[in-house]
């Protein structure tokens, strides 16, 4: 499910994104660097919009699959007791680290 969402986050990142790059096209064209002519804040008010969410799309997608991805690799390295060869990933988070723990034995 979060992995989903992940997805669903990068799509939104995709979509921002190119307004993003729509808009600043746009503006390049009228006020930017193309016309010479400073832009004002209530012209690129939709561009910082647009910048924003992609900023905040791309680190929810990161973020979700990460910990979307941190989960798939623990619930596929669990196996039965009776085999032999055992492989574990785990989440180790304290005040000052972060990141995955990774043992086992063969």
């Amino acid at each position: 499910m979060l992995l989903v969402a992940a997805g669903a986050a990068g799509a939104s990142f995709g979509v921002f994104a190119g307004l993003s790059e729509a808009e600043d096209q746009s503006l390049a064209a009228s006020c930017g660097r193309d016309a010479g002519v400073r832009c004002s804040a209530d012209q690129v008010a939709d561009l910082r919009t647009f910048d924003t969410g992609a900023d905040a799309s791309l680190a929810v997608a990161g973020g979700l699959g990460l910990i979307g991805g941190a989960l798939l690799l623990i619930a596929l390295g669990v196996r039965p007791a009776a085999e032999p060869d055992e492989v574990a990933v785990g989440p180790l988070l304290g005040p000052d680290v972060a990141g995955l723990r990774v043992g086992g034995r063969l």
